[in-house]
């Protein structure tokens, strides 16, 4: 039998996804999530931070909101400086370059995530690989829209919340044709990685830009 894993984004179907109904199963969420807990029972049993964006002050307050809660966090080891260490909090190495490249250098997909990550694509591929790195084999994407859309009058129409990309570029165009490039590339890339490992990856986001794995409905995937 397979072990189920949710891998959560940030994109803006999470508004009108049922996230109480995955209560109970295993969840990797990121970054921001915090700004919908007035909207959901559900909490994520693990937590990625792989984001230089935690400098920004909203976005420090929304990560730490995650963290206090003792929720289990694996946190980028160049962040030290703004997330002190508590129990629940894992340091690990993470590959980020910070510039564009067509393609993941050798050895950035590690199966013992003690040792390393990659943030190459953006904290979606961060997220997946800590999901498999915690023996899950069936990972189910949620929020994963990846139809990046410039903002509009300082509103972000890429993620569940409006305010959710202050700082983050979201306004600006090249920004915007970069992630959808990374999205593209990054999640080709982690299908060939899952499949030579035979973990399932299947996206339950309605309308996803995302087209590496098999689309199903979550609807779909509860009835099993």
């Amino acid at each position: 039998m397979r072990s189920r894993c949710y891998v959560i984004g940030n994109g803006l179907s999470l508004r009108s996804t049922p996230l109480d109904k995955i209560i109970g199963t295993p969840s990797v969420a990121c970054n921001r999530i915090a700004r919908i807990y007035p909207h959901t029972e559900w909490r994520p049993s693990h937590f990625v931070v792989a984001t230089v964006n935690v400098r920004l002050i909203p976005w420090y307050i929304d990560i730490m909101k995650t963290i206090m809660m003792g929720i289990d966090s694996y946190v980028w080891n160049a962040l030290k400086l703004y997330i002190p260490p508590r129990n629940n909090v894992k340091y690990i190495q993470c590959h980020q370059t910070g510039t564009v490249t067509d393609k993941p250098k050798d050895g950035w997909w590690h199966d013992d995530i003690e040792r390393a990550i990659t943030h190459w694509g953006g904290s979606g591929t961060a997220m997946i690989q800590v999901a498999c790195g915690l023996g899950h084999d069936e990972i189910i994407l949620l929020g994963f829209d990846a139809n990046w859309k410039l903002g509009i009058k300082g509103q972000d129409l890429n993620h569940f919340d409006m305010d959710y990309g202050e700082g983050s570029g979201f306004d600006r165009p090249g920004k915007i044709k970069l992630w959808n490039y990374q999205a593209k590339l990054s999640h080709d890339w982690i299908r060939k990685m899952t499949d030579e490992r035979g973990i399932s990856v299947i996206n339950a986001t309605p309308n996803s830009g995302i087209k590496a794995y098999p689309m199903v409905d979550l609807d779909e995937i509860l009835a099993k």
